[in-house]
């Protein structure tokens, strides 16, 4: 699809395009992004090996094992932290700075998490999707007053996708 006609770009690293690009993960995330209004956004969606993530915790957590879902705000690092409150005020503002699609940021998923024709990882690789562009939305789990809040919006977009159900 040419990000041209996409007003939802989801950008794919190599071994990424090959799981997802043609897939229900594809559709489901256009569905997602519609719902949460996150239009003309850009999203970076790129599987890594174990040792890279491991890399990737050490570097940027300081945490020297392997996980399951990193993301990457770009704009949080260009304005400082991110909450969901200031999230569409960012967004409204980068745009306004000329950024069509608005570069949202990464998610990095470790390909040890992704078996891609498995209904079951279907649903499983999704939840990693949306709790990543949640994050990018600037929702945390760090604090234990954060965590019901990111948690629910995750409900609400796995509901969108899969009528409710939740396993």
């Amino acid at each position: 699809m040419d990000s041209e006609d996409d007003p939802d770009s989801i950008v794919f690293n190599e071994q990424a395009e090959l799981v997802f690009r043609d897939g229900q993960v594809l559709t489901s995330l256009h569905t997602l992004l519609d719902y949460l209004g996150l239009h003309r956004v850009e999203i970076g969606i790129n599987l890594v090996s174990a040792e890279e993530m491991r890399r990737y915790n050490r570097e940027y957590r300081n945490l020297d094992a392997s996980t399951d879902i990193l993301t990457f705000a770009l704009l949080e690092e260009a304005d400082g932290p991110i909450t969901p409150e200031s999230f569409p005020d960012r967004l409204a503002l980068a745009r306004k700075q000329g950024e069509d699609p608005v570069l949202l940021g990464d998610i990095i998923i470790s390909a040890d998490e992704i078996q891609p024709h498995q209904a079951e990882n279907v649903k499983h690789t999704l939840q990693l999707l949306i709790h990543g562009i949640v994050h990018l939305m600037g929702y945390d789990h760090e604090r234990e007053d954060d965590q019901g809040r990111m948690a629910e919006v995750e409900h609400r977009c796995f509901s969108v996708l899969f009528g409710g159900v939740t396993s």
